[in-house]
């Protein structure tokens, strides 16, 4: 799945989909507007969708999906599934931010340890999911659809 960057600002992710932390004034960066972004996972909470995407800063990060639009919904076949709400792994991400689904990679879907490491920027996690970048890039290195 290719999405567009319609937005990088805070005000335009609604209120009662925020994270704390997270306010009107939040800058998304390094994301771009205009620019296209390769999804390699989406996770459904209670009131929002993030989009697993790599900006180009060295490492993947989850972002509200309202900052996009879908230029090409196209799934790739060797995605799975998780019910975080049966796998008791993610029971943190449950009670903690209402995760209730995730769809993506093999490493992301089957481990936490994977999930928390690369929003920690552990190596090793950063390593598998730029083993899956390879994979999934287009061999042109475009992601324009």
């Amino acid at each position: 799945m290719i999405v567009e960057c319609l937005s990088i600002y805070g005000k335009d992710v609604p209120e009662e989909s925020r994270f704390p932390g997270e306010s009107m004034e939040a800058r998304y960066t390094p994301l771009k507007i205009g620019d296209s972004y390769m999804v390699f996972a989406v996770i459904f909470y209670r009131n929002r969708v993030d989009y697993l995407v790599d900006a180009g800063k060295g490492s993947p990060d989850w972002m509200p999906a309202c900052l996009f639009s879908i230029k090409d919904g196209h799934i790739a076949p060797d995605l799975q599934m998780v019910d975080l709400t049966v796998d008791k792994q993610f029971a943190s991400l449950c009670e903690n931010f209402g995760a209730q689904f995730m769809i993506g990679y093999e490493a992301i879907t089957h481990s936490y340890l994977h999930f928390v490491g690369l929003l920690e920027r552990e190596r090793d996690a950063l390593d598998v999911f730029y083993q899956e970048k390879i994979k999934k890039l287009p061999t042109n290195g475009s992601l324009d659809a």
